[in-house]
């Protein structure tokens, strides 16, 4: 959007919306657009948290996926953000990338090293030919093998952990005194639609193309194609898609949330708002649980279950398999 076009747009948000003092404002941008007057007057705006993606360094990388950007022009955009008065800046690190090696990944490591910004995002590549044509042009390409992915995805969490960096739940790292840290250190760490998050709070009203909302017990999506979109908000019709959840859903989806966050949670603890005997309501989970107990797995002491540290990872796998 221009200046003008973003001034508008905030206008509206902020006329129709009652923001909280010292509300945190983030917003997400691509560094091939950004310039030093526009990072001015998003920061003029009231934006204190910054997310670019920055995806790999390396040169051959960024042409062959057709994202070129210097690693100056990022210094120069995360220098003009702090400048700007921006206090946080994550940014989007993926791996699985084509013609991308533990080569590249070092020199990734390095740059973001001279960055030195708050957050880390590490995301894995999926390559979907059929459902994003754009990646056609890849199959020429040298693509990592999953045992080179699992090679670069430690060698990058090995990396980030020796500038100072604590691994948070799936995919995301914090220098030590961020918040999100802290959070994952009181037990306190939520996880939502944008991610990781330390203030607990998991309503979310999404405004645009494609933008999902959940709001109370609701699930809802906007319509993903832009013509349609148009059509049905002069209609005063946004929902695409949705579902209400049942009380099980809320309560099966705070255990899932406590697990993938802090990989520990007190059932009783969760289902004494619900009302329901842990006992009686999980007899059968409880008894698989009990199994994984034996297997070291996890421990499961009083209806308190924490994942053992070599068995994290499958938390998240299960996770993805089920979407």
């Amino acid at each position: 959007m221009t200046q003008a076009q973003h001034r508008r747009l905030y206008a509206l948000i902020d006329a129709n919306f009652m923001l909280l003092e010292g509300a945190q404002q983030s917003i997400e941008c691509d560094t091939r657009n950004l310039t030093p007057d526009y990072i001015q007057h998003l920061a003029d705006l009231g934006f204190r948290r910054l997310n670019l993606g920055v995806q790999d360094v390396n040169a051959t990388v960024q042409q062959t996926i057709n994202r070129i950007q210097s690693t100056e022009h990022i210094e120069d955009c995360i220098a003009n953000a702090y400048a700007s008065g921006f206090t946080s800046i994550n940014l989007d690190l993926i791996v699985g990338l084509p013609e991308q090696t533990t080569s590249t990944i070092e020199e990734t490591l390095l740059a973001i090293q001279r960055f030195n910004c708050e957050r880390i995002s590490v995301f894995n590549y999926a390559h979907l030919p059929a459902r994003f044509p754009s990646q056609r042009k890849f199959e020429k390409a040298n693509m990592p093998t999953i045992a080179e992915k699992k090679a670069m995805t430690q060698q990058i969490a090995k990396g980030l952990s020796a500038l100072g960096y604590q691994k948070i739940g799936l995919d995301h790292f914090a220098k030590h005194d961020d918040p999100l840290t802290k959070a994952l250190e009181a037990g306190t760490l939520s996880r939502n639609f944008q991610g990781y998050t330390s203030d607990n709070n998991d309503q979310i009203l999404g405004l645009g193309v494609s933008a999902i909302s959940n709001i109370g017990n609701t699930r809802s999506q906007n319509n993903v194609d832009l013509a349609k979109y148009y059509e049905q908000v002069t209609q005063s019709q946004l929902r695409h898609r949705g579902m209400s959840l049942s009380q099980d859903d809320l309560f099966r989806g705070q255990i899932i949330s406590q697990l993938m966050c802090n990989f520990r949670v007190d059932l009783t603890h969760i289902a004494k708002p619900f009302h329901l005997n842990i006992d009686t309501y999980l007899h059968n989970e409880l008894a698989q649980l009990q199994v994984l107990s034996q297997l070291d797995v996890l421990t499961l002491e009083a209806n308190k279950v924490s994942v053992n540290q070599d068995h994290r990872p499958f938390i998240f796998q299960r996770h993805l398999k089920s979407e």
